[in-house]
């Protein structure tokens, strides 16, 4: 069924066969856990909410979770060309209007209202980012009246029989645009639409008020939240460190154990900064000497978890890599033609909170196309459908190998890096121990 306007709540077979394509996609570009996918029930009218940090990328993940359709709500700005429209509808989004669109556009609200309603009707799940745009912070912002207005509205409409419940999802990157990247999904406990609605009746302002408060308090819980903005990179840092410190005392650290390590740690400067202000002003102030200290150093702190580094293991992983950097060196000649175009188009976007999302979205044309073009001719060339076969298969297994070989190689520049404050610039080294342990 071609997806369209009207009909965007129903199932559509092409739109499922692009789905599958674009999951396999995205966790080839990040390494993804999920926790609590059993808590929401499907089967029910169900609109999830997310952190929005990582443009496209937020939305892809919470498609990925399990084999359905949503569908998702998009500013009205991207909907203006037609084709992107056409587009954009058949990818299951529907245009929001704000104020800023103008009053006339205000008004097609009603109509997208009436459709999200059919969405949920339909428990095909209705995605909303209510900050309404991202940042690539571990904070949220305050949450636009948007989606406390569709679920009142949408229970209004059906004399509160529908039970709409918010589902809140929590997004943690290790980094928002490497290939490789972990990805945390964390998915929360739902939010009951239908405590709300006598409040709704007799004051629709405070009832927005009210859910959106308890919806914002259910997603911080889902996520990492930064309360000072003004002292946001040197709170980071202290978690980020805290981390570093637990997985040098732990063999194995899973991503939802170091989410915990993190967000506990953020929850003790919060509360360091309300009962001792001073200690916590000192502590900021040595996270910012020992943060320009890294600058300085051209070190990034998850290279601090090299510090313990042998010489002797890091020889032989040196080894290693001489060794297979011809097979890295035919892997790399083999995909630099779909590299250097996704790169290329990623750097036309100033907002570099965009360049994970348009890397995968022009990843998905470009790879396969390449990689069949390729192949043909490597046929002509050869001259035979055997050697053109295993070419072929050599091409993702070359994407797989570029990756893992690259990764390696960065890891080993850091320990380098580390080994040799280590034996050449001891006092520096001492300073690097000393800031881990902030």
């Amino acid at each position: 069924m071609s997806v369209k306007r009207e009909n965007i709540e129903k199932w559509s077979g092409l739109y499922n066969c692009l789905k599958y394509y674009v999951d396999f996609s995205l966790n080839c570009y990040y390494r993804i856990t999920t926790v609590g996918k059993e808590k929401p029930d499907l089967k029910e009218p169900l609109i999830f909410v997310g952190n929005h940090q990582n443009a496209l990328i937020d939305n892809l993940a919470i498609l990925s979770l399990y084999n359905w359709q949503p569908v998702f709500l998009a500013r009205s700005d991207i909907f203006k060309n037609k084709l992107h429209a056409r587009i954009l509808t058949f990818l299951k989004m529907l245009p929001i209007f704000r104020i800023r669109d103008g009053f006339s556009a205000l008004q097609e609200n009603d109509a997208i209202f009436k459709k999200t309603i059919d969405v949920l009707q339909n428990h095909n799940g209705l995605v909303i980012m209510p900050e309404g745009n991202h940042l690539g912070k571990r904070r949220l912002r305050r949450l636009k009246k948007g989606v406390a207005r569709i679920a009142f509205q949408a229970e209004e409409a059906l004399e509160s029989k529908m039970g709409i419940k918010i589902i809140p999802v929590g997004f943690d990157y290790s980094d928002y645009k490497t290939v490789g990247s972990t990805l945390l999904i964390n998915i929360g406990e739902p939010v009951e639409v239908a405590p709300f609605i006598d409040l709704y009746c007799n004051n629709p302002a405070q009832a927005y008020n009210a859910l959106l408060q308890e919806v914002s308090e259910a997603m911080k819980n889902v996520m990492l939240h930064i309360e000072d903005d003004s002292h946001y990179d040197e709170v980071f840092t202290l978690a980020e460190l805290s981390l570093i410190r637990y997985k040098l005392n732990n063999k194995k650290v899973s991503d939802p154990e170091g989410f915990n390590v993190k967000k506990k740690r953020i929850g003790e400067l919060e509360e360091l900064n309300k009962n001792s202000p001073g200690g916590y002003e000192s502590l900021i102030e040595k996270t910012k000497s020992f943060n320009t200290f890294l600058q300085k150093n051209k070190l990034k702190p998850a290279e601090l978890l090299t510090v313990n580094t042998s010489m002797l293991w890091t020889v032989i992983q040196s080894l290693i890599l001489l060794v297979t950097f011809p097979v890295f060196a035919f892997s790399f000649v083999n995909l630099i033609l779909p590299l250097a175009l996704t790169r290329y188009a990623s750097s036309r976007f100033p907002d570099h909170h965009f360049i994970a999302s348009v890397r995968l979205v022009v990843g998905l044309v470009t790879f396969p196309v390449f990689f069949i073009l390729q192949t043909i001719l490597f046929g002509i060339i050869s001259g035979s459908l055997l050697h053109t076969l295993a070419y072929f298969v050599t091409l993702p297994l070359s994407a797989i190998f570029v990756f893992h070989w690259r990764e390696q190689f960065y890891l080993l520049r850091s320990k380098f890096k580390v080994l040799a404050m280590r034996i050449f610039k001891p006092k520096k080294f001492r300073q690097l121990i000393n800031g881990i342990n902030l």
